[in-house]
């Protein structure tokens, strides 16, 4: 009897994740690039919209069920990652997004990762040991085809790298001039147009916008919400008529769209005021992120964006985002 090669379990694992792949997500765009030299990247995705070409593409790393690890909590993982591999995808990351796709082949079902720019940097450190990436929440994670190549569509057309990395840099250095807008707003007549500060206003707008890709809004909560702020401040007492309309408005972003695009667009002071008091929190919080992941990553950014680290290392935010902690820290503003 002839002895012939046996085939490796890994490889007919990898070779059916990348079928299941190909053949589930064949609407999501073209593939490209498919190769057997793996140095964290398997292959290239653009993106269809009613079969046009958009010439928008991501960079995709496939793993097998043979990587998979789902933890208690629900999160797909895979470990084992070189830091190398995570250096890799964070500078292919300003050229294009990075996501991984971990495959069950048992039950045909696909993970996807984030964009994985700010995981992976989360992730480097000097000890050179292997590190585990996280996938979307597997019960959030769709197992209907259409609804999963939406969702990698949202990721993948998320703001670039440079796109946040300049929203992040505009809202730093113009961090004083927005709080003056926003003290301005409170003190001024609600029923007028922003005198002084609109352009600072602009930038909030647009950094805020950039920066909060991934939050989604509960509008009933946050009517509560304000609604809580004006009832327990009495420098909020005069503002009464507002509505949930506002708040969408505020949180779909569309209210202020002419705004941010045209210099030359009014500005409401109560409308301003609301979009200041509902977005600060939650800005805030996103700027207390960025700030410890990059300080976290500092040899990346010292050969990346020396000056950007520069910015992020003297810009000492308040501790809290509310009103009366951004007045307090407006006063004693010294300067970056």
């Amino acid at each position: 009897m002839i002895r012939l090669p046996q085939r490796i379990s890994q490889h007919k694992s990898e070779s059916d994740s990348f079928a299941i792949l190909l053949y589930k997500l064949k609407n999501l765009g073209i593939f490209r690039n498919f190769t057997q030299n793996d140095y964290g990247i398997d292959l290239e995705v653009e993106l269809l919209e009613d079969d046009n070409i958009t010439g928008k593409y991501f960079k995709v790393q496939v793993k097998s069920s043979v990587d998979l690890v789902i933890r208690q909590d629900g999160i797909p993982t895979t470990n084992g990652i070189k830091q190398s591999t995570l250096n890799y995808w964070a500078e292919l990351s300003f050229h294009s997004p990075v996501i991984a796709f971990a495959v069950d082949v048992k039950k045909e079902n696909i993970y996807i990762s984030k964009p994985l720019f700010w995981q992976a940097l989360s992730l480097i450190d000097s000890s050179g040991k292997s590190k585990t990436i996280e996938y979307f929440e597997k019960d959030k994670t769709p197992e209907d085809t259409k609804e999963l190549i939406d969702l990698i569509t949202k990721f993948a057309t998320q703001p670039s790298i440079h796109e946040q990395v300049f929203a992040h840099k505009q809202f730093l250095e113009r961090f004083k001039q927005i709080l003056d807008s926003y003290e301005d707003c409170v003190y001024s007549d609600l029923g007028s147009e922003i005198t002084m500060g609109s352009g600072a206003f602009r930038t909030f707008l647009n950094a805020t916008r950039t920066l909060l890709y991934e939050q989604t809004f509960d509008v009933k909560n946050k009517l509560a919400e304000l609604l809580e702020i004006y009832s327990s401040n009495k420098k909020f007492h005069k503002i009464r008529d507002f509505n949930r309309n506002d708040i969408e408005n505020i949180f779909d972003f569309q209210y202020y769209l002419d705004l941010s695009y045209h210099p030359g667009a009014n500005v409401n002071g109560k409308d301003a005021l609301m979009a200041f008091n509902l977005l600060f929190p939650i800005i805030g919080n996103r700027l207390t992120e960025l700030r410890n992941v990059i300080l976290k990553s500092e040899s990346f950014w010292q050969r990346r964006d020396p000056q950007y680290l520069d910015l992020v290392t003297k810009a000492l935010l308040p501790d809290h985002f509310t009103f009366e902690a951004l007045e307090a820290y407006n006063k004693s503003f010294s300067g970056y």
